[in-house]
């Protein structure tokens, strides 16, 4: 059953590798976007799908993806994330989680600010994205350092039952 499980959650991340996609509009500027893949990770237990980056391990792997001045491509008001939570009813169930903040850290002090953050209720069903406003996007890379931090939890009582996170994304609607 597991085994049947786990080709399943392959063969969804390899079908549905080019279908995530961005749900900006026709006004809205991606400021800043990077591809989970290339983010550094904490842990093992990751596997990368093309653009996907899937937790097979069960627990948590936390993914930092930083962002340089010459990234930030203007001011921005949004924080989008793509992902995949498969096609079967426990998909999102028993603790399976997707988090993505945007994080400060300041130079001198080295505190850590959360500036704005996603997290989607995970549904089964194929691609999917979510969005969530940031209140202040203003940023400062001469007092401060940004990365994005991605969360993927795999709950050890479904353990591989497919999350997939694809991108995040700094949109500007204005």
């Amino acid at each position: 059953m597991h085994l049947t499980r786990m080709i399943g959650t392959l063969l969804v991340a390899i079908a549905c590798m080019s279908c995530v996609h961005s749900t900006a509009r026709g006004s809205d500027t991606v400021t800043w976007s990077a591809a989970v893949s290339g983010c550094v990770a904490n842990a093992t237990g990751l596997a990368a799908y093309g653009a996907y980056v899937y937790n097979h391990g069960g627990g948590t792997v936390l993914l930092y993806c930083a962002i340089a001045p010459a990234e930030l491509r203007g001011g921005f008001d949004t924080i989008e994330v793509s992902y995949n939570a498969g096609n079967w009813p426990t998909a999102g169930e028993g603790g399976d989680m997707v988090l993505a903040e945007l994080r400060q850290v300041n130079r001198a002090t080295e505190q850590v600010t959360v500036r704005c953050a996603v997290q989607p209720q995970l549904v089964g069903g194929g691609p999917r994205t979510a969005r969530n406003l940031c209140n202040n996007s203003e940023v400062d890379f001469n007092r401060n350092y940004y990365y994005v931090h991605v969360e993927i939890r795999d709950s050890p009582t479904t353990p591989g039952d497919g999350v997939f996170v694809g991108s995040v994304l700094l949109i500007s609607t204005r």
